[in-house]
């Protein structure tokens, strides 16, 4: 079988496809994956799996209750409210910091990304030089300083963040400094 994790504003679906397996065991297998990505991926908030359909009510307890009992190793707080009566088990974990997903995407995935680009610079050409970004960038950067502060930690020199109207949110440019 397969498990689909998608993301909305309100909540995070995860869908169990069957494929070829029987219902019962692809479902208990599902139970500890899903608990096993909900910790890798750091999803929060509220989550509603759709299980492979079973005959009975009951199996939807008792996948409940799996749930529950896979999810108790997570560090965060976390709820199972068990099925509903459309047979999606809801259940809930508490945010620790950022998901997977908005650490590489949005301003911090544009600061590790960027980062990146200045360490191989610098390795490549280990003196000191300002770095050229967007002005929404530079503004992000400097917001940041902590984050910055573990850039500048690698050469061992200040990060000159200079910002350019002209440039786009992707772009970035290294000026050497004499």
């Amino acid at each position: 079988g397969r498990i689909w994790f998608q993301k909305v504003r309100a909540l995070t679906a995860i869908d169990v496809d069957s494929g070829t397996g029987r219902p019962d065991q692809v479902n208990r297998h599902a139970v500890e994956m899903i608990a096993r990505q909900v910790r890798l991926r750091g999803l929060a908030g509220q989550m509603a799996a759709d299980f492979v359909t079973e005959k009975h009510k009951a199996a939807l307890v008792r996948l409940s209750a799996d749930l529950k009992n896979a999810l108790a190793d997570d560090r965060r707080s976390t709820h199972v409210f068990g099925p509903t009566a459309m047979g999606l088990v809801e259940f809930s974990c508490q945010r620790a910091g950022l998901s997977f997903a908005e650490a590489m995407t949005g301003p911090y995935g544009m600061i590790f990304s960027l980062s990146r680009r200045i360490v191989r610079e610098n390795m490549a050409n280990p003196q000191p030089f300002a770095v050229e970004v967007s002005a929404s960038v530079a503004d992000i950067m400097r917001a940041m300083p902590k984050e910055v502060a573990e850039i500048e930690a690698r050469p061992g020199w200040r990060l000159d963040i200079r910002s350019r109207a002209d440039l786009k949110e992707e772009e970035l440019y290294f000026v050497r400094k004499s």
